[in-house]
């Protein structure tokens, strides 16, 4: 059964994303949930129409949007503009596809002129006679699916659609049912069943029109049972007390959802309103599974129009810049300023965009009043070959070699021993405000590696083996750009460090354009300031702490979507490989096209942020072909001993392990098994500058916060 969901809102003044997301999890969460399919076209053109149904054949056709009544139905056209489409050509072209459609729902004020005509050629059609409120639209296209998805026929499932909406709108609060007995329970549903579920208590309204045609065509796959293949009282006793305990669920998972809308208010879940939603998710009785869902689709609903409001500002500022209005004046600043209160924006998020690029500003405006026409060493053209005609830069190699902008980070570690106990949590003041946190990671055992058939498998994560892990301490998030620049300022042990290396600027992102030498010196003055053995992680405990007691291909499960982690959730063509967006049988998503801010996306059952994608994190070990004869004991796998200057030489300029994927690559890369590293080529070449290229986490044994590489 195939379901095609058509949404036109060229007015902007509907929630079409979550009528969508309501009506697929309805059916999903329904008994007859594997006989359905659901597409979706969305920004529908009328010139759209025809593909989309021979394309996908759907049985229902559910139209989300505005009508008009005389004019016809209102979809939009290619600059997003409205554009009628009139009664009789929808008439017309329903009547092309009668063999197949045998139900269209009309979810659009003033749609019942264009049922009537439709019901002509189709069975069944289901309009609005006048302006109907978006929340009884909602709640009665997910009273008819939820009945659908439990084998009712389309006319009882218009029937208890109606009723959703004397439910949901009509009756007081939106509250979970008392507690009953399951006999108790069934008394109400044969009452129910008795008195017939009609449309007396409805005001008019908010009533839909259920059209049915005098003559029904019989098509090649119906809708639900038929009205002959009559079920017996207990049958449809037992399916409406199964439709009861749907409904009672999808009013929980709404009251979660809307606790973590409230929570997202300000962009951020703090401590306080992460035990909070626990605590409501338990009381509610939801599973984690679902409430990690509810929260990924919120952050991501909630970021993308943030997202966009970012990029517009940033345009605005280059363009200003770039068009020789700097240094700003106090009525351009003024005007930046109400532009950004229009967008939205935080000061904060407005002080991360500007200060690279007025820092950037100032420094060219400096040179030529000096009158040194020379091109700055740093100029940031990411997404060309440096030039010949400069001096290269430390981006401009990364970029050039493919590795800047898309590799490593920094996540720090720390493991237990008689001189340093393991505590249930660490937090180290950095000063200044700044804090590094550190989760206890339980010891065990875990299976590393990957299996041959798992999406993505190659042979250097061959053979699984069992590891023993023992208990350790590791960075809650990656390493952040402010705490990499608290360290960076601390004494030199062997290294000079760049206190701002990272392409993507962010006091709350994570650092990258890191190398793994300078991973290790971080480790080091962090471990003599604070006396604790910070290091990196080994990449046994990287993997270990990164499961989290899982065995899929992710600690989110089989899949991984975007909204649960920031990788390209595009397909991506390299010469003639086609990288795909999405993993096994999950969907593709967005492109976010740089990093995001650390914490932004759902823990594993560790608690640790940002395992997926994001940024590369470095690994303590050199790099193996594979996993033969690796130790068993989660320890770091050095090269073979080799007392001459040739074998020193090679365990110093070993190529180093990175792990978690980035926000450059596909989900494949973000596997929890998936293994990279960088070639003896890239590391020479990348050596000359004085430089490497990741980010890490660490972890501490006392481990490493993870030092983090860009992609």
């Amino acid at each position: 059964m195939k379901i095609l969901i058509l949404t036109s809102n060229p007015r902007k003044d509907l929630n079409l994303n979550e009528e969508i997301r309501d009506l697929k999890g309805v059916i999903e969460r329904s008994r007859d949930r594997e006989q359905f399919e659901v597409e979706v076209g969305l920004a529908v053109r009328p010139e759209d129409l025809q593909g989309l149904l021979l394309k996908h054949e759907p049985q229902i056709v559910h139209f989300c949007g505005h009508g008009t009544g005389e004019q016809g139905l209102v979809l939009q056209d290619d600059a997003g503009r409205e554009r009628l489409v009139s009664t009789d050509a929808l008439k017309d072209f329903f009547g092309l596809f009668s063999d197949k459609v045998e139900c269209v729902l009309l979810n659009a004020c003033y749609s019942e002129m264009q049922a009537d005509a439709i019901v002509e050629h189709v069975n069944y059609v289901i309009g609005m006679s006048q302006e109907i409120r978006d929340e009884a639209a909602t709640a009665f296209a997910t009273g008819f699916y939820r009945a659908l998805g439990y084998g009712r026929p389309i006319e009882q499932s218009f029937k208890l659609g109606c009723n959703q909406i004397h439910l949901t709108i009509l009756d007081s609060g939106n509250s979970p049912r008392r507690s009953v007995s399951q006999e108790q329970r069934k008394l109400e549903v044969v009452n129910a069943l008795e008195r017939d579920i009609g449309q007396d208590s409805i005001p008019e309204h908010l009533k839909p029109k259920l059209k049915q045609k005098s003559n029904l065509t019989t098509v090649s796959n119906p809708v639900g049972v038929k009205l002959s293949e009559q079920l017996s009282l207990d049958e449809n006793v037992e399916i409406q007390v199964n439709i009861d305990r749907a409904y009672d669920q999808e009013i929980k998972l709404k009251q979660y959802r809307d606790c973590v809308r409230k929570f997202l208010v300000d962009r951020k879940l703090s401590p306080l309103k992460t035990i909070r939603l626990k605590r409501l998710r338990e009381d509610l009785g939801l599973s984690v599974a679902d409430a990690n869902q509810i929260l990924a689709e919120e952050q991501a609903e909630e970021q993308e129009p943030i997202r966009k409001a970012q990029e517009d500002y940033e345009e605005m500022l280059i363009r200003l810049i770039e068009e020789g209005h700097y240094p700003l004046n106090a009525e351009t600043n003024d005007e930046l300023q109400e532009f950004c209160q229009e967008l939205g924006l935080t000061a904060s998020e407005v002080e991360t965009i500007s200060k690279p690029i007025l820092e950037a500003a100032e420094e060219d405006y400096q040179q030529k009043l000096s009158g040194d026409q020379q091109e700055p060493l740093d100029q940031q053209h990411s997404a060309q070959q440096p030039s010949s005609k400069r001096l290269c830069t430390r981006r401009d190699v990364l970029i050039w070699l493919g590795i800047g902008g898309a590799t490593g980070g920094v996540r720090l570690m720390m493991s237990a021993s008689a001189k340093s106990p393991i505590d249930a949590v660490i937090i180290e003041d950095l000063g200044g405000d700044t804090m590094l946190e550190m989760v206890e990671i339980p010891g065990g055992k875990f299976l590393m590696g990957s299996p041959q058939l798992e999406d993505g498998h190659t042979s250097h994560e061959d053979p699984q083996h069992e590891v023993t892990v023992a208990s350790f301490q590791i960075g809650k998030f990656e390493v952040t750009q402010t705490q990499w620049r608290s360290v960076a300022a601390l004494p030199k042990v062997k290294l000079d460090l760049n206190p701002d290396p990272s392409r993507f600027k962010g006091a709350n992102r994570p650092v990258e354009l890191v190398s793994w030498d300078e991973a290790v010196e971080f480790c080091d003055r962090l471990s003599k300031k604070t006396g604790k053995p910070y290091r990196l992680p080994s990449e046994a405990e990287w993997e270990y702490a990164c499961r989290a007691g899982t065995t899929t291909p992710f600690h989110f499960g089989e899949t991984i979507t975007t909204g649960l982690a920031n990788y390209r959730g595009t397909d991506q063509k390299i010469e003639v490989s086609i990288h795909l967006g999405n993993s096994g049988n999950g969907s593709k998503g967005i492109f976010r096209e740089q990093t995001t801010d650390v914490g932004s996306f759902p823990p594993n059952a560790f608690g640790l942020y940002d395992m997926h994608g994001n940024v590369w994190e470095w690994c303590a070990d050199p790099w193996h072909e594979n996993y033969n004869n690796a130790p068993a004991d989660g320890r770091v796998w050095e090269l073979a001993s080799d007392p001459s200057e040739l074998g020193k030489a090679n365990r110093k300029n070993a190529v180093r392990l990175l792990r978690g994927g980035s926000w450059k690559l596909n989900p494949s890369s973000c596997r929890s098994a998936c293994r990279n590293r960088v070639s003896p080529r890239v590391a020479t070449v990348i050596s000359v500058f004085g430089f490497f290229a990741p980010s890490p986490r660490l972890s501490s044994s006392v481990l490493f916060c993870p030092l983090n590489r860009t992609s």
